[in-house]
């Protein structure tokens, strides 16, 4: 019985070893996850809370609207925020086709450079909160009952810290800053002024000079007038583009003389020639008035 009794008394002390050994490894297990968990909690929220910030830009500027991927790309930038305070700070100065300005030349930015196309793609497809998963992973690590399975999930929770799912791009597109207004009334004036001259020494029979206006304005009265007057008319506008766009640095006064200059070598030229290949010689670099000569 002695023995017996020898041996039940062990294994009792064996296993009040290993209960003891378990509420040490439960207390040390219990003060890492109050150490380490609060601290994860709040880096994660901090993360939370740019995201969301991030995605209510991006909102605001859909509804404003910019494109997804436009919306998406400037936020990635880090120019979203002064492209939405530029639009409103100045919504009564900005030129109405200013957004649509944006949304055409930096698609075509994006769909032509394959790296820049492939990280707005992963700024679309992140889920930058993941709010579910987030709750998920903390619970798994609160839960855990020992060290193995607190680190698996301490190293699931780490992900949501940071990393993919706010990617940047490093190279910010060329927008300049100070345009995308509307041009004055006097530069208006002035644009009108200089392709008129331009062209009353390409067309003089069509044009007579109005003194009020103090330049050369198209006689309505002659025949083919209209043809003129449509070439005027897209030579303005084309100036004026230059002048309010935001992908250049051209003042008004440049915008004007780079429209002119582009259309002085087709002077003798029929009027018909140049309005279908006007807007090849502003698009196409090796263009020449010359091959129609």
């Amino acid at each position: 019985m002695s023995f017996v009794k020898g041996v039940v008394e062990e294994l009792n002390r064996q296993e009040d070893l290993r209960i003891r050994a378990d509420e040490f490894m439960q207390t040390q297990l219990s003060k890492l996850k109050d150490m380490v968990l609060p601290d994860i909690m709040e880096r994660i929220n901090a993360r939370t809370d740019s995201a969301k910030e991030r995605t209510a830009r991006i909102d605001t500027a859909i509804e404003m609207g910019f494109t997804k991927r436009v919306a998406t790309a400037l936020e990635m930038t880090g120019q979203l925020n002064f492209q939405l305070a530029k639009i409103v700070d100045g919504k009564d100065r900005i030129d109405p086709d200013y957004i649509t300005t944006l949304n055409v030349g930096l698609e075509k930015r994006i769909d032509d450079d394959v790296e820049l196309s492939k990280a707005v793609g992963i700024g679309l497809s992140g889920d930058l909160t993941n709010s579910e998963g987030q709750t998920q992973a903390m619970l798994n690590a609160y839960n855990a009952t020992d060290r193995e399975d607190f680190d698996n999930a301490l190293a699931n929770l780490m992900s949501y810290t940071g990393g993919v799912a706010s990617p940047k791009i490093d190279k910010p597109f060329d927008i300049t800053a100070t345009k995308g207004y509307k041009i004055s009334l006097s530069d208006q004036n002035n644009i009108k002024k200089q392709v008129g001259d331009t062209l009353h020494i390409m067309f003089n029979d069509y044009f007579s000079y109005n003194q009020e206006m103090e330049r050369f304005v198209i006689n309505p009265n002659k025949e083919g007038s209209d043809k003129v007057e449509n070439l005027m008319t897209d030579l303005e506008q084309k100036a004026t583009e230059l002048a309010e766009s935001p992908f250049n640095t051209l003042s008004p006064v440049n915008a004007v003389f780079e429209v002119v200059n582009k259309i002085r070598p087709a002077n003798g030229l029929d009027v018909d020639i140049i309005n279908d290949n006007l807007d090849e010689s502003f698009t196409n670099p090796q263009f020449t008035w010359d091959r129609y000569r």
